[in-house]
């Protein structure tokens, strides 16, 4: 039974992920960002509603192009790609309670109303959603809204420590704009620990390293 429900479910996913690849992004005038060459993702309602205001989420992370891809490594408050990822290169050294929109890299590179999301966002996001480990070609969470049923998957990308790519498949944290007041060098992200690695839950809000390389899932809030 299990095994019918993980055939059936990726099934689903795969057939959504196709249809996104063919609709244009929420501005519905360019398939590109801002910057001209980042891949603009369609705005996915997951029925997270945060101070009044709904929060889409992007189909796909920043960098990547389609949702099976993991996209881009960034540090926290930089706005490029990089060979090393570690305290010596680190270049962004404010400690703001919230990432200002000029330090921004999901603004920047997608504009418009796109940013990363903020801590409360991320939890609005677990809140109202179920979540299934998907462990086909690519590995990762796909996220079930309890309201509409919409659904985004988060690849489980790794991360990048000085200039090796780890835990690919395996343990993976996603940005949140939200510093982790208190604690030098670490901000508020979201944590997946994949079961069939022996974790014995999936999601959890934790922290990161701001000098770490981590991918990022942009939001849309207007």
């Amino acid at each position: 039974m299990k095994k019918f429900v993980y055939i059936l479910l990726f099934a689903l996913f795969v057939a959504w992920a196709a249809s996104c690849k063919k609709e244009n992004p929420s501005s519905g005038q360019s398939k590109y960002g801002a910057d001209g060459v980042t891949p603009m993702p369609e705005a996915v309602d997951m029925g997270t509603v945060v101070n009044g205001k709904t929060v889409k989420w992007a189909a796909f992370n920043l960098g990547a192009s389609s949702p099976e891809e993991y996209g881009s490594f960034y540090c926290w408050g930089e706005l490029d790609t990089k060979t090393n990822y570690s305290k010596d290169t680190y270049t962004y050294y404010d400690i703001p309670a919230e990432l200002p929109l000029s330090a921004d890299v999901a603004h920047k590179k997608l504009g418009g109303h796109w940013r990363m999301p903020t801590r409360a966002e991320f939890e609005a996001l677990l809140a109202n959603c179920d979540v299934q480990e998907l462990n086909g070609p690519v590995k990762g969470i796909l996220f079930i809204s309890k309201k509409n049923f919409r659904t985004i998957f988060l690849p489980l990308a790794g991360s990048m420590s000085g200039t090796e790519w780890r835990s690919i498949g395996g343990v993976t944290e996603y940005y949140s704009s939200t510093d982790f007041e208190g604690h030098d060098h670490l901000v508020r992200a979201l944590l997946i620990y994949p079961k069939s690695a022996g974790f014995s839950y999936l999601t959890i809000m934790g922290n990161a390293a701001q000098y770490g390389g981590h991918v990022i899932r942009p939001v849309y809030v207007e």
